[in-house]
């Protein structure tokens, strides 16, 4: 017998003496796999565009016979299905996975199609409505960035890139302030800030991209958090709108070395018969700033700093966090006879692209 026809099967009698009878016949119905959905409509609800919203759809054997299942929809569709093909033993279930990615706002809806091979076709619909905005930003901004440990007075970049992903014209403009009449600021509306984007203001046809820069600056070692908004105008609108907003995080530190000592002692004492000199002495420096620091150490004569090479007055140093240096100071005393001098003089720490220098005092030396 064909599954979903029917077949008829007589039976007969012989009554004893007589010829062969039908006394009645069996009717048999034959049905294929009985698949069944746990819904009819699969609602996503809101979905934020340019994101992956997944749900749940579990479809059942009801039948006392193996299904073999295919899953289609439109190939132009939203949704996506997996698994698309697969088996039901008996009183088996398969849950299915549907998402959807939008990339413009509005309402959705298609038809799944299950598809029992020998069985029927069973429909379900999907429906999602997207919200948000189709402007997508490599990397991502929101809802916050943290640039962790900068440096003052050095300038800070960071470039970002943003693409149109929908179907309007965009114009956007960066700004820390959240309420705007138009798309633009004077230089008095402007918000005093250590971060800005360059160039604050771009226009994105769809699928065009713009890359930008933020940029930070600050001459005060602090903690920053600045909020920054972008506001669009999208094509044919009369108003525009802020489409994401993003809090900027960092702290602008100076240069901080330590030296393992507060003075440094040089001495000669010439007698009549015999001459005492200490005229060198190590100092190691650390490095207590969270970033690298490349600084030059500098002396002046008659202190000179000792290499391996040869003593001079300026030597460059980098240091990691956390990393120490040392070295060897000497001290070159000029001839003065039988006369007593006493010279003072500083350590300097010349750091690389920060006015900043550090003095480091040496302490009276004699020569006699």
């Amino acid at each position: 017998m064909s599954i979903a026809e029917q077949d008829r099967l007589p039976i007969y009698v012989t009554p004893l003496g007589g010829q062969k009878m039908q006394c009645c016949s069996i009717v048999c119905h034959g049905q294929g796999p009985v698949v069944t959905a746990d819904t009819e409509e699969v609602d996503f609800g809101k979905v934020n565009l340019l994101t992956c919203a997944t749900q749940a759809l579990t479809v059942s054997n009801d039948s006392p016979i193996p299904a073999n299942v295919s899953i289609s929809i439109s190939p132009k569709s939203l949704f996506s299905i997996d698994p698309k093909t697969f088996a039901l033993n008996i009183d088996e279930s398969k849950t299915l996975s549907i998402s959807v990615y939008m990339t413009s706002p509005g309402t959705v809806v298609d038809k799944l199609s299950i598809c029992v091979i020998d069985g029927n076709t069973y429909e379900v619909t999907l429906k999602a409505k997207g919200v948000g905005t189709c402007i997508e930003s490599l990397p991502a901004l929101a809802p916050s960035i943290n640039f962790d440990v900068l440096m003052t007075y050095r300038e800070f970049s960071f470039d970002v890139t943003f693409v149109n992903r929908g179907k309007k014209w965009h114009k956007l403009y960066w700004s820390r302030n959240k309420h705007l009449k138009q798309m633009r600021e004077s230089p008095n509306e402007l918000m005093p800030s250590a971060f800005s984007f360059c160039p604050s203001a771009i226009e994105l046809n769809p699928d065009q991209k713009c890359t930008v820069a933020i940029k930070g600056y600050n001459t005060v070692p602090c903690y920053v958090n600045e909020d920054f908004y972008c506001h669009a105008l999208l094509e044919k609108a009369t108003h525009q709108e802020i489409i994401m907003s993003c809090n900027i995080i960092a702290t602008f530190v100076e240069p901080s070395v330590e030296l393992n000592k507060t003075e440094m002692n040089f001495v000669k004492n010439v007698g009549v018969d015999s001459v005492y000199q200490s005229l060198s002495d190590e100092i190691e420096m650390v490095n207590h700033t969270p970033l690298p620091i490349t600084m030059n150490v500098l002396a002046k004569d008659p202190f000179y700093i000792s290499t391996q090479d040869k003593d001079v007055t300026m030597y460059s140093v980098s240091l990691a966090p956390d990393e120490s240096y040392g070295m060897l100071i000497k001290f070159r005393p000029y001839g003065q006879g039988n006369r007593c001098s006493t010279i003072h003089d500083a350590l300097k720490l010349d750091y690389h692209k920060h006015p900043k220098i550090a003095s480091f005092e040496n302490e009276p030396l004699r020569d006699q």
